[in-house]
């Protein structure tokens, strides 16, 4: 998972490189600040997932009756379904500011043509 997390980072980085390294401006830092704060929400998300998958796996092993393993899958699945509407209200977020970042980028341009 990590190795996926920092994969969309560098393609982040690359797709916003023409404003990166020459110029430096404001938007730039901060791009790569909201980048910075997405990868790290990202990988927290995967370390809860991971953290929930190792509690329930610790429950599991101490399981005596059949009804209490339907309810540590119950109680695992829920979990695991918070973490990932967490996960996708970040993802939205983040396509929103990048929108944002992307019309005001585009607006730049076109002030700079135009002068």
């Amino acid at each position: 998972m990590r190795q996926f997390v920092i994969a969309v980072r560098s393609a982040q980085r690359a797709m916003y490189a023409p404003l990166h390294p020459a110029n430096g401006g404001i938007a730039a830092r901060s791009i790569d600040r909201q980048s910075s704060a997405i990868c790290e929400h990202s990988i927290a998300v995967a370390e809860q997932m991971l953290s929930n998958a190792f509690v329930c796996a610790r429950k599991v092993i101490h399981v005596r009756e059949p009804q209490e393993l339907a309810q540590i899958q119950t109680d695992f699945v829920t979990r695991q379904a918070q973490v990932l509407e967490l996960g996708q209200k970040m993802m939205h977020r983040a396509q929103d500011v990048a929108k944002a970042t992307e019309e005001g980028t585009a607006e730049s341009r076109r002030r700079s043509e135009a002068a």
